[in-house]
């Protein structure tokens, strides 16, 4: 019987949650420093939770902001989601 729906996975074991996909991560800033990051999360679930993401760390910067975007959508041919995210915010290296 083909898996059709998100409770399909319930009980299987797919050997994570979610994750960053660190391919996809953009980092534009603007004239005044401001910074959009562009990022996708590989889920199990389509239940997006971007409380999770309004700090994040690349290259040791810590970016701090609010999401702005969210597109969740199922990878074509799989049990999984990608959730599409653009953080837009500020961020400073430790000293």
């Amino acid at each position: 019987m083909p898996l059709t729906c998100p409770s399909d996975l319930t009980g299987i074991d797919l050997g994570f949650t979610e994750f960053i996909d660190c391919s996809n991560i953009n980092i534009n800033y603007d004239a005044l420093g401001t910074a959009t990051i562009t990022f996708t999360v590989v889920s199990v679930t389509s239940q997006a939770n971007p409380q999770l993401y309004t700090t994040l760390t690349f290259g040791g910067i810590t970016f701090t902001g609010f999401i702005t975007d969210l597109e969740v959508r199922r990878i074509p041919g799989s049990l999984v989601f990608e959730q599409r995210y653009t953080l837009l915010g500020s961020g400073c290296r430790p000293i």
